[in-house]
């Protein structure tokens, strides 16, 4: 299951409430990719970054959330690597399960909470670049009106126990992370991506670049969209591919 969440009258009303509390986009450019950053409900890290995309993996503790927060200017999607969760909106609640995935518009205030004894994992890919595009509404952890954590709260990532794709020994290959396998790869046309991913209708693919394309030349699936691959084999013929598609690809173990 893939949903979509489109910005709501009672979004765009809390952002305007939210007065000194919103942050404007500063197009933060920090380099995270050796970093893991800390927090209350437990740590996040860059897994890999395009120019117009970055996707981060989020390790929640059991009972934990995310603040209820939004993004004024990045699109976000949301995939559950591991356990069971439920993101709140203003347009109701949402549960998730491992290989289920959520797609957030810009200006959607969200909250994630895990709910399984374990926690959860999951994998949070945003367009355009820019940690600092944040507004937090509402917080378990007293940071409601407060920006992006700063240095005191940024680690050392450990690669051992935390891969990514910053790292060149997973170069071509598959990462195991929870209950899922991503890899990376670059797509040159729709045949290409037929020939790699016909036949797995349960698996989810997260475009980092590029765009598809239906026949009419509107744009299906961009920069940080999820979708299931049987939605592009399925219209084979009637899409095309904006440049290519450098996309990373999960599939449930």
């Amino acid at each position: 299951m893939i949903k979509r969440i489109c910005i709501s009258k009672e979004d765009e009303t809390a952002l305007v409430a939210a007065g000194g509390s919103v942050r404007t986009s500063t197009h933060d450019q920090s380099d995270y990719s050796a970093a893991v950053i800390k927090k209350p409900w437990g740590y996040e890290y860059s897994f890999v970054k395009s120019g117009l995309s970055d996707a981060w993996l989020l390790s929640i503790g059991q009972g934990q959330r995310t603040s209820m927060h939004c993004h004024q200017n990045k699109k976000t999607s949301i995939v559950l690597l591991g356990g069971e969760c439920e993101v709140t909106t203003f347009s109701g609640k949402t549960r998730l399960k491992a290989g289920d995935g959520i797609v957030i518009d810009k200006g959607v205030f969200h909250s994630t909470e895990a709910l399984s004894p374990s926690g959860i994992f999951l994998l949070e890919t945003e367009t355009p670049v820019d940690k600092k595009d944040l507004v937090r509404l509402k917080d378990s952890y007293g940071r409601a009106g407060t920006a992006y954590e700063g240095e005191k709260y940024i680690r050392k990532r450990d690669s051992a126990v935390m891969p990514s794709f910053y790292e060149p020994e997973y170069e071509g290959k598959r990462v195991a992370l929870a209950e899922c396998h991503l890899s990376l790869h670059d797509i040159r046309d729709v045949d290409h991506f037929l020939n790699a991913f016909s036949g797995f209708s349960g698996d989810i693919v997260v475009v980092l670049e590029g765009g598809v394309r239906d026949g009419q030349g509107n744009i299906l699936f961009s920069h940080a969209d999820a979708f299931h691959t049987d939605e592009l084999t399925s219209r084979a013929g009637t899409v095309s591919l904006t440049g290519g598609l450098k996309v990373l690809y999960i599939k449930k173990i």
